[in-house]
C-alpha cells in the first residue's frame, strides 16, 4: 500500500518535491507562530529522522507502522515545542495529561 508513495519520493524530483513541502510548512507557521512554529517544525524533521534512522536500524526498511509512529511523535514533539514556547514545559505536559484523560472516557 505504500509502495506507491515510497517509489514516488524516491524518483528524480524528490528534492523539489522536499523543498515546496517545506515551502509551504514554513509559509504556513511562520506568520501564524512565529519562532516558535519555526522551533516545532525543526522538532519535527529532528524527531521523523530519528524515528527513520532507528526503523532502518531494526528492520532495513519502513513499515507503515512506522509512518504512523512517525505521525504521532512528530506531533507530540511540536506540541510540547509550542507549549514550552508560549506557556512553559509544564503547562504543555499538563496540557497533554489532561488530554489523554478526555480521550480515555
Amino acid at each position: 500500500m505504500n509502495t506507491y508513495f515510497i517509489n514516488a519520493m524516491h524518483g528524480r524530483c524528490r528534492i523539489i518535491r522536499l523543498i515546496a513541502v517545506l515551502s509551504i510548512t514554513f509559509s504556513t507557521a511562520l506568520p501564524l507562530l512565529g519562532i516558535a512554529g519555526f522551533m516545532a517544525i525543526i522538532a519535527c524533521l529532528i524527531t521523523a529522522l530519528i524515528v527513520i534512522g532507528i526503523s532502518n536500524r531494526h528492520f532495513g526498511m519502513v513499515t507503515g507502522d512506522v509512518f504512523g509512529a512517525g505521525n504521532e511523535l512528530a506531533r507530540l514533539s511540536s506540541l510540547l515545542t509550542i507549549f514550552n514556547n508560549f506557556g512553559g514545559f509544564w503547562m504543555g505536559v499538563t496540557a497533554l495529561l489532561m488530554a489523554g484523560e478526555k480521550a480515555q472516557d
